[in-house]
C-alpha cells in the first residue's frame, strides 16, 4: 500500500542523512526512519553528546575504541555534518556562490550550454580542492536582489560571476560586501574589480587573418549581441580586416536575435549573402552549428560553398560534420583562475592586478577551405596594438 521515496539533506538533530528511502503510508506517516542521536548514544552506552562530538570531529575527549564503534554506526546511517546548521555559525561558510546572471543563452537554458557547464564543472573542481562548496545562484537575469539576499542569508564567503555587466556589478556590491571575481566582464573605463576574461579581440583578429590567408576578403561575422565578448571579438575581426587595407564596416556585421526560430528566418534572409562573402564567422561554436546545418539543410556544401567558423572549441566542435575550425578558450583554465583568485581575496592575501586575460589558440579542423594550408597566426602579435 505504501509508496517509496527518495529524501535528500534530511535535518535531524543537527545532522543531515545524505539519502534515505522512506516507506509512507496512505497518510503520508513516516513509517521507517533514520536513528535519532539520543538511539546511537543508548546502543553503545555513551551520552548523546559524545556521539554529537564524534560526528563533528571533537573527539579529544573519546577514546579510540569509542570513535571506532560510534563511526561504523554512523557511516551505516549516513550521517554526515549538517554545513547549513553548524558552518553558518562560524565566521566563514566555506561556501562559495556561482553566479549565473542569465537564464537563457541561445534561447535554451542556460546550465544546458556546453561553455556554461565546463565553466561549473571547472569552479566546482577547484572550490573543491581548496575546501569550499560551491552554490549556484540563479540571478533571475541580473536580479541582483536576489543574488545578494541569497548571498547574504547563506553567509557565502565570496562570489564568483558570469553574466552581469559594469553597471549590473555596482549595483550588487552596493547590496553586497562580500568579495566577487568576474567573468569576462568588460569595463567603460579602468578595472576596478577583479575580472578573469579571453582575448576576445585577439580572437576576432585571429579568424579574420586567417581567413584573409585563405583568400577570404569578404567573410562575414555573425553574434547575438554586440556587447561584452561578442563584441570585442568583432571589433578584433574588424580591425584586422581594416589592417591589410580591407573595407569593414558595419554591414559585414549581422546581429542574430536569441530566439532560435527568429534566427532560422534571418539565416535564411542572408543565405545568399553568406554563399557570394565564401565565409561567414560565428562569434560562438553554438551558431556556427547552426548556420552550417542550415546551409547543408539547403544544399550548401560546408566548406566548398561557404566556409564557417567558431569561437570558444566546445566539446561538440569536433563532432560536427564537417569538424568546425574555431578559436580555442581555455574554460577549464579560465573556471580555475577565477576561483584560486576568490580564494586569495578571502584569505585576504595580495592579489597582482585586475584583469587577467587568458590566451585563446586557433583550432584548424575541416569547415574551411584552405588555400594556404600553413596559416597560423598567433594570438599576442594580434593583440599587441589593441588596449
Amino acid at each position: 500500500k505504501g509508496s517509496f521515496g527518495l529524501q535528500l539533506l534530511y535535518e535531524y538533530d543537527m545532522i543531515t542523512l545524505k539519502t534515505i528511502c522512506v516507506s509512507t503510508d496512505q497518510t503520508g506517516s513516516v513509517l521507517t526512519a533514520m536513528k535519532r542521536l539520543q538511539d546511537i548514544a543508548d546502543q553503545v552506552g555513551v551520552s548523546r553528546t559524545t556521539v554529537s562530538n564524534v560526528l563533528h570531529g571533537n573527539t579529544k575527549k573519546v577514546s579510540k575504541e569509542m570513535i571506532r564503534k560510534i563511526s561504523e554506526i554512523l557511516n551505516q546511517e549516513g550521517y554526515v555534518p549538517n554545513t547549513s546548521s553548524r558552518e553558518l555559525t562560524r565566521k566563514g561558510s566555506c561556501i562559495i556562490g556561482l553566479v549565473l546572471g542569465y537564464n537563457c543563452v541561445h534561447g535554451i537554458p542556460s546550465l544546458r550550454d556546453t561553455f556554461v557547464a565546463e565553466l561549473l564543472s571547472g569552479v566546482e573542481e577547484t572550490a573543491h580542492r581548496n575546501g569550499y562548496y560551491i552554490m549556484l545562484i540563479n540571478g533571475q537575469d541580473k536580479n541582483t536582489d536576489q543574488v545578494a539576499e541569497i548571498a547574504s542569508r547563506w553567509n557565502v564567503d565570496g562570489l564568483v560571476v558570469l553574466g552581469l555587466d559594469e553597471k549590473k556589478y555596482k549595483e550588487l556590491r552596493r547590496q553586497l560586501n562580500k568579495y566577487m571575481v568576474l567573468i569576462d566582464t568588460y569595463p567603460e573605463a579602468e578595472y576596478h574589480y577583479v575580472n578573469v576574461g579571453t582575448d576576445d579581440f585577439g580572437g576576432g583578429a585571429m579568424i579574420a587573418k586567417y581567413l584573409l590567408d585563405n583568400g577570404y576578403t569578404q567573410a562575414i561575422f555573425a553574434a547575438e549581441c554586440d556587447t561584452g565578448a561578442d563584441h570585442y571579438r568583432w571589433k578584433g575581426f574588424q580591425h584586422q580586416m581594416r589592417s591589410a587595407g580591407i573595407d569593414c564596416g558595419e554591414e559585414r556585421h549581422i546581429l542574430l536575435p536569441e530566439d532560435l526560430s527568429l534566427r532560422r528566418v534571418m539565416y535564411g534572409h542572408y543565405l545568399d549573402c553568406f554563399v557570394q562573402a565564401g565565409a561567414v564567422a560565428l562569434a560562438s561554436d553554438y551558431d556556427a552549428a547552426e548556420v552550417m546545418n542550415y546551409l547543408q539543410d539547403h544544399g550548401i556544401q560546408v566548406p566548398e560553398q561557404v566556409s564557417v567558423t567558431g569561437f570558444d572549441d566546445c566539446i561538440y566542435a569536433e563532432l560536427m560534420h564537417p569538424p568546425l575550425t574555431t578559436v580555442r578558450q581555455n574554460v577549464p583554465a579560465k573556471a580555475e583562475a577565477a576561483v584560486e583568485l576568490l580564494v586569495r581575496l578571502i584569505r585576504q592575501e595580495p592579489v597582482e592586478c585586475k584583469n587577467y586575460v587568458q590566451p585563446v589558440e586557433l583550432i584548424r579542423r575541416s569547415s574551411v577551405r584552405e588555400s594556404t594550408p600553413n596559416a597560423a597566426p598567433w594570438s599576442k602579435d594580434l593583440h599587441k596594438n589593441h588596449k
